[in-house]
């Protein structure tokens, strides 16, 4: 059983916080807004969702020491309880960070990591993180040059991560 925590780096057009998500086992939890505008977990397959990013960098810090069980049954218990989703104020990072409180070994302190900077690098604080990779297609992703240097930029100035650090798949 493998468990990351997946950050996108920036939002469209190389601004903004990003989006932190879950990958389980090959299968992506991402608290976002559906099509009705209301936050909630989608699930799918990690293939297609990294792919389909592909126009920012993909960060994934694989976990060791978690017990998946209670991240998942928590998962679970929200979805059959959307009126919970309005609690976490649609804030992925947020949502990310209190279900992997439940199977942290020692804790994941939820309380004000809602962005995807605080809750990847908190994951370092705690050790959690036996190693990590940056994904992106920088050749096909389709970003304009002044995208391409905002996103770089965030990318190592946040992460540390440089152009060369990136692998297509």
């Amino acid at each position: 059983m493998s468990l990351a925590i997946l950050t996108c780096v920036t939002n469209g057009g190389g601004y903004g916080p990003g989006h932190t998500a879950l990958v389980m086992d090959g299968t992506v939890y991402s608290f976002e807004p559906n099509a009705q505008n209301v936050s909630g977990w989608y699930i799918t397959a990690a293939g297609p969702y990294i792919s389909h990013n592909s126009s920012r960098p993909v960060i994934l810090q694989y976990l060791s020491g978690f017990n998946q069980e209670p991240i998942l049954a928590r998962i679970r218990w929200e979805l059959d309880k959307p009126a919970w989703w309005g609690t976490t104020g649609g804030v992925c990072s947020q949502a990310a960070a209190y279900v992997l409180n439940r199977g942290a070994p020692s804790g994941f302190d939820p309380d004000g990591y809602d962005t995807p900077y605080r809750v990847y690098w908190h994951a370092w604080a705690k050790h959690y993180v036996s190693y990590e990779k940056c994904i992106w297609p920088i050749a096909s992703s389709g970003v304009s040059s002044g995208v391409r240097q905002r996103i770089l930029q965030k990318l190592f100035n946040d992460y540390g991560f440089g152009e060369s650090d990136c692998v297509d798949s």
